[in-house]
């Protein structure tokens, strides 16, 4: 009795995450290799009970090949757990209202919104800074992780700060993902840190 209980804690106490892909600006070009579509799919498989939801924004009808690819190598329990929503029809908003609390859902909301204006376009956009207006939309995460203890463990945090900060902060580090649309189209990052092909500017 006692083990089964001990199970029970440990499964309410794993963590489940929301994979979001933003594919705005996505290229049939430049982001169709179908490595990239194995990659994610083994992602997938390789922590499927780690995976609550993945949620792909925006994608363009040619990208049902992609997703064929990407369906052959995740088992169906897993696929099933992959939802297409849209920003133009209202579906998106529908979506975050099932698992995303007010804060979340206006972070992402706003989010979403300010990676479609003109002006980042082509990988301006700096997610790993702070805006200077402390009443406008932070990239780096939600104002209450971006000022709780818990965001010095944050790679944006370590990388702006400098190594001896990230070495003072400890080891753990948050682990959420979101994609964001760059220069070669949608591309992953933490919303506790930097797209990974972006460099920040060196510490002052």
């Amino acid at each position: 009795a006692e083990g089964g209980l001990a199970v029970a804690a440990a499964a309410a106490a794993a963590e489940s995450c929301v994979w979001l892909i933003d594919f705005h600006g996505y290229s049939l070009m430049k982001d169709s290799n179908p490595r990239t579509a194995v990659m994610a799919g083994r992602l997938l498989a390789h922590y499927p009970e780690r995976l609550g939801r993945a949620v792909i924004v925006d994608a363009p009808r040619f990208f049902s090949a992609t997703w064929v690819a990407v369906s052959k190598v995740v088992n169906t329990t897993t696929a099933a757990k992959v939802m297409f929503a849209r920003t133009d029809d209202g579906s998106f908003d529908v979506e975050l209202g099932t698992w995303a609390g007010g804060p979340l859902k206006q972070w992402l909301l706003a989010e979403i919104a300010e990676n479609r204006l003109k002006q980042y376009q082509h990988g301006e956009k700096e997610y790993w800074s702070a805006p200077a207006d402390v009443s406008a939309h932070d990239p780096r995460a939600l104002p209450s992780f971006a000022a709780s203890p818990e965001f010095a463990l944050a790679l944006t945090h370590r990388l702006v700060a400098g190594p001896a900060a990230g070495a003072a902060a400890g080891a753990g580090q948050a682990v959420a993902h979101k994609a964001v649309r760059g220069p070669a189209g949608p591309r992953r990052r933490c919303l506790d840190g930097r797209p990974p092909t972006t460099a920040p500017p060196a510490a002052q």
